[in-house]
């Protein structure tokens, strides 16, 4: 099964802040985290107010923020002494891996590789000196996904790497969102 469909299947783990994840041991420890599910996710997702992370040295999306940090030393704890670990995500999944990626190398001064499908923008440009920490991470988004394209940059956010896009050019749109867009990556 490929990483993309992995992340669309449990059985998952419920834990913090209604966030649902799995792990799955073996050559790479990888750690799958679902879309978005539930109300409180979408409450979470629209909770784009720009919020300080790691003590005021960078700034984020909020919602993002709080459902990380809710499971953070949970997940950390599972993959500390893994020999190599990926983070892998859909939609709000693509944006929690994102902060997964970043807290494994600030916990573990170690790089994990990281695959984030359909991520919306997760930091704030005013952020200053994090964007190195985003090594081996990587965004994979449709041209005409709207979700890659939220928060606007207009509210302070962009990507921490360029994300590698498919898909041919056009009007943004949600269905170009859904997992069948992304299902055979």
């Amino acid at each position: 099964m490929s990483n993309f469909n992995s992340c669309q299947h449990g059985p998952w783990i419920t834990s913090g802040d209604d966030v649902q994840y799995k792990i799955e041991y073996g050559l790479d420890t990888k750690v799958y985290f679902q879309c978005t599910s539930s109300r409180n996710d979408w409450i979470d997702n629209l909770d784009f107010f720009i919020t300080p992370y790691r003590g005021c040295k960078w700034l984020a999306h909020r919602g993002f923020v709080r459902k990380y940090k809710s499971v953070s030393d949970e997940i950390m704890a599972a993959v500390e002494g893994c020999k190599s670990v990926v983070f892998i995500g859909y939609s709000q999944g693509a944006a929690l891996a994102l902060l997964a990626h970043e807290d494994y190398l600030y916990r573990f001064h170690k790089q994990a590789r990281t695959i984030c499908y359909a991520c919306p923008r997760v930091v704030s440009w005013l952020s200053h000196g994090i964007f190195n920490g985003f090594k081996g991470l990587e965004i994979i988004n449709h041209r005409r996904d709207i979700v890659g394209h939220v928060p606007p940059v207009l509210f302070g956010f962009r990507h921490v790497v360029k994300p590698t896009v498919f898909g041919e050019c056009g009007s943004l749109s949600h269905k170009y969102h859904y997992p069948e867009v992304y299902k055979d990556l």
